[in-house]
């Protein structure tokens, strides 16, 4: 499918705003306004920060920037910000001094000369007392360096703004001061286990990188089979990929594993289970990678060029499923339950319809016929509803119609996720805790010490 790459850019303003992102339309559009000026930095799809008067490095980072700047600027850049170097044009001719008289002319040389070595001596002198004080700046420089070797950066203020309903003032202030300084602050363990939370909210609540912070350690210690790379511009990549396969797989019509079915399919109630050590918003990588893909969507969505091509069968129906799917996903993970307004005709709204039904007599309405390569998928589908419809009774027996259900499914089920190969173990022991009845209580204590970091409530 062939389809126009678009690119984001974030404008920084004196090191203390942040203007973006934006495509290179609202770039312009922004430009003309005068939201910013030729003197602000520019960055753009994980590129360095260049300042926009700086002509050669935005031609070379940043060709289609420059392209728009030279359009709209009649004068040279720095003429037009009255940065241009001014050329003195004064004649640098020396006037011709007359001759002297021999005399004259050997006493002045023999005084210069005298002259010559006593200033000598006072810059020798001049030059060891310099030398003494660099010596000792140097040392107290030491000293004060080795006093705060193991001195972290306070990072309480920048955790204050994270419980804020709205980011904004976390991520305005964190591009301010931290994150144009990513090694400043991960240089050591120590220091990473401050600061790395935060730099992964920054990440995946904006683009999903941080220029200077690998892909690696943002995503941290996660099993193999997760995503390499969950920043928005490798979700665009994929979605040119894979779009082909995606168009089946959302009409229900074959089990196509990538990278965007995987997330499709991912049980948000399964990554609020988890919350992962050093991640506080997101609370996981997982919900990091929703939080990305759905913007990579949303972009693809306001662009119809890019999600839809008729060679794929990839429509802007599709594309709204997908969206839709996405904040589905999100909204569990915010709210822990949503209400399901999908059409089910389609697989991920099949899917959504499971993962909001409240009782068994829900679960029911929501499967219907499906193609035998999809019900594998359906059928697991079925089992971790089962087991949120369990947990949500908080207390007495287990309703024995649920009971009933459980070890249909559990035959059907393995300790591994059937898209994404992640653990389901956890779950799956619960729906064995069960089968014979008893408390759900005492069904949740077994499986909490058994899996410490799971949270089933």
């Amino acid at each position: 499918m062939s389809m126009k790459l678009e690119r984001y850019y974030l404008v920084r303003r004196d090191h203390r705003e942040f203007i973006g992102p934006m495509l290179i339309d609202e770039f312009k559009l922004r430009l003309e306004r005068m939201d910013f000026g030729l003197q602000d930095e520019l960055s753009g799809h994980c590129g360095p920060w260049v300042v926009l008067d700086h002509k050669d490095d935005v031609t070379k980072h940043y060709p289609d920037v420059a392209s728009a700047l030279g359009e709209s600027l009649s004068l040279s850049w720095r003429e037009a910000t009255g940065h241009a170097r001014v050329i003195s044009r004064q004649d640098s001719r020396r006037d011709r001094k007359k001759s002297k008289p021999a005399k004259q002319a050997h006493a002045e040389s023999r005084n210069g000369f005298n002259d010559f070595l006593n200033e000598q001596k006072k810059k020798s002198r001049r030059m060891q007392f310099a030398a003494v004080g660099i010596v000792l700046i140097a040392l107290a420089a030491a000293y004060w360096m080795l006093s705060r070797k193991d001195e972290v950066p306070i990072a309480a203020e920048y955790s204050a703004l994270i419980g804020k309903p709205d980011p904004s003032d976390f991520l305005n202030a964190m591009g301010m001061k931290v994150i144009p300084y990513p090694q400043k602050y991960l240089k050591t363990a120590k220091h990473q286990s401050q600061w790395l939370p935060l730099f992964r909210m920054y990440a995946f609540y904006t683009t999903g990188s941080i220029e200077g912070v690998s892909q690696k350690l943002l995503k941290g210690d996660q099993p193999a089979s997760a995503p390499i790379d969950c920043s928005v511009e490798t979700w665009k990549q994929k979605w040119r990929e894979n779009a082909s396969q995606l168009a089946p797989f959302i009409q229900g019509k074959a089990l196509n594993k990538n990278q965007w079915t995987k997330i499709l399919s991912l049980d948000p109630n399964w990554v609020r289970r988890r919350p992962a050590k050093g991640w506080v918003k997101p609370r996981n990588f997982f919900e990091g990678c929703l939080l990305t893909a759905s913007v990579a969507i949303r972009s693809i969505s306001g662009d119809p060029q890019f999600g839809v091509d008729s060679k794929d069968v990839m429509t802007e129906d599709l594309v709204s499923l997908v969206a839709r799917r996405l904040q589905h996903q999100l909204e569990v993970l915010a709210n822990g339950r949503t209400v399901s307004s999908m059409d089910r005709s389609s697989m991920l709204g099949q899917m959504t319809c499971l993962e909001s039904a409240a009782s068994l007599q829900d679960l029911d309405s929501c499967r219907s016929a499906s193609e035998f390569a999809l019900r594998p998928l359906m059928d697991e589908k079925y089992a971790l509803a089962l087991v949120r419809i369990a947990t949500l009774q908080q207390q007495g027996n287990v309703d024995p119609r649920i009971v009933a259900q459980i070890p249909g499914s559990l035959i059907k089920i393995s300790g591994e996720d059937l898209m994404s190969r992640i653990d389901i173990t956890p779950e799956y022991r619960l729906l064995g805790y069960l089968t014979n009845g008893g408390s759900i209580e005492q069904a949740l204590n077994k499986v909490d010490q058994e899996y410490s970091d799971v949270k089933f409530r």
